[in-house]
């Protein structure tokens, strides 16, 4: 059995407590750097669970990761660290995850030398926490690559309140047509962002572009219109949503 350091706090707690200072170093467990969550835990592990892990140094290759930011419960936590900025595989170190729930979706991406896979639903996921608490998003420094599917769910951003985050949208692969998207200037947390930025007038279909979205709160009702091609649907009551933040329609 391979013993896992449990860090049992409420996310409430981290803006209060640093993480880093509640970690015993000498019983952090070491894993391998192919290691997942189900080779490193021995039991299933609940939505919301802390974990922390030691790698060694390594000179070895990536192995398999699937998504960015947020990670399927069976990709490499060591290589997905690598590929989050959080470790440098000549070092090694400790890492901090949170369990999370399945996805829909998983996007990928190129960093750090590391590449993620793109894949479809999966049931348990993970992302990485900062020594402070803080779990990590990316920012306007570095837009996320995503696709004309992709939704603020999907990347796991949808329940995030106030959070502005920048991301990175290719031209629409050829042919193409709007998926279905609600609201207008305020979306429904399920609406494809690069469709809901076309409505928005942000980008074009055929060239895309970068976008900063801002995470709201539930609606009471989403109003829908056509814009520059894309028709909206108008909807009632929806807990999370999202709008563009400091860009003007061109």
């Amino acid at each position: 059995m391979k013993n896992c350091l449990l860090l049992g706090l409420a996310l409430c707690c981290l803006a209060t407590t640093s993480l880093a200072a509640q970690i015993d170093v000498t019983t952090v467990p070491t894993i391998g750097w192919a290691d997942s969550l189900h080779d490193a835990l021995e039991a299933e592990p609940a939505v919301g669970e802390l974990f922390a892990f030691y790698l060694e140094p390594t000179k070895g290759r990536p192995t398999a990761i699937w998504g960015s930011e947020i990670y399927t419960s069976d990709s490499s936590i060591g290589w997905a660290a690598v590929h989050d900025g959080y470790l440098n595989p000549a070092e090694g170190g400790v890492v901090v995850v949170e369990i999370l729930p399945g996805r829909g979706g998983y996007m990928a991406t190129t960093r750090n030398g590391v590449t993620s896979l793109r894949f479809g639903s999966w049931n348990l996921s993970f992302s990485f926490v900062s020594p402070d608490g803080v779990m990590t998003v990316p920012g306007a420094n570095e837009p996320v690559a995503i696709d004309w599917s992709q939704t603020a769910d999907d990347l796991g951003f949808g329940d995030k309140l106030d959070l502005i985050v920048t991301l990175m949208i290719p031209p629409a692969p050829y042919g193409s047509t709007p998926a279905s998207i609600w609201g207008s200037d305020v979306y429904s947390s399920d609406s494809p962002i690069a469709w809901a930025a076309v409505h928005a007038g942000i980008i074009r279909q055929t060239r895309g572009g970068i976008v900063t979205i801002q995470i709201l709160g539930g609606q009471a009702s989403f109003a829908g219109s056509t814009r520059y091609g894309v028709t909206s649907a108008d909807f009632g009551s929806w807990d999370r949503s999202y709008q563009f933040w400091g860009q003007s329609p061109f």
